[in-house]
């Protein structure tokens, strides 16, 4: 399976839950899941909020900046998008858009993940938040197991964060497309590896 991507700066590059996201929030839930061993709860927390971020759409540019490297891009919309094209060493935004290059990315810089805004008995003044569980390190987010919603929050709050303003107007939509996605995956299998074709010996020694 391949990432599907268009490079813009604006909103509606395919429809929502579309076949072009639904193949790219897999490939981010086989990363997740499968390779590096996240809860089924933690990638569907991360889900929720790329899907609002960039529309699962790797090639996705902060809306109405032309383009600009101070503001956002990719999947978890990094700002500045500097940190996307020094980690993949290029400002093309065709190469920038490689969403397998974005995963690694996100996987490879924990120090993303952090409680600047999350107290330790679970709330948040900036986000008017309370009673979330403590969760302050990116691999304890990947071990968690608690509810879509708090991870959802907890992603939001400690990776993405968002404006006030903009968390305020737009949880309930992430947390159900957290929500959407884990239904869609939940107990799903590893994707099988490509089949290789070995050479018979005989054969091997004929061109030899």
């Amino acid at each position: 399976m391949a990432w599907h991507y268009l490079t813009t700066d604006s909103a509606g590059w395919t429809t929502v839950h579309s076949q072009e996201q639904e193949d790219n929030a897999r490939e981010i839930w086989n990363i997740l899941v499968f390779e590096n061993h996240w809860t089924e709860r933690s990638a569907a927390g991360v889900l929720g909020n790329m899907q609002h971020e960039s529309y699962l759409n790797p090639g996705q540019w902060e809306i109405g900046y032309n383009y600009s490297m101070e503001h956002g891009m990719g999947l978890g919309q990094w700002t500045p998008a500097t940190k996307v094209s020094n980690f993949i060493g290029s400002t093309n935004h065709d190469d920038m858009a490689d969403g397998s290059k974005q995963m690694e990315l996100l996987i490879s810089t924990p120090s993303q993940y952090t409680t600047g805004y999350l107290n330790p008995d679970g709330s948040s003044v900036y986000y008017d938040e309370t009673g979330l569980p403590y969760i302050s390190t990116m691999s304890e987010y990947s071990e968690s197991n608690q509810s879509i919603s708090d991870m959802t929050k907890l992603w939001a709050i400690c990776w993405e964060k968002p404006r006030n303003t903009y968390y305020a107007s737009s949880i309930n939509d992430r947390i159900s497309d957290a929500q959407y996605w884990y239904d869609k995956f939940h107990g799903s299998t590893p994707p099988e590896p490509p089949t290789t074709h070995k050479m018979a010996l005989w054969m091997y020694l004929r061109k030899v």
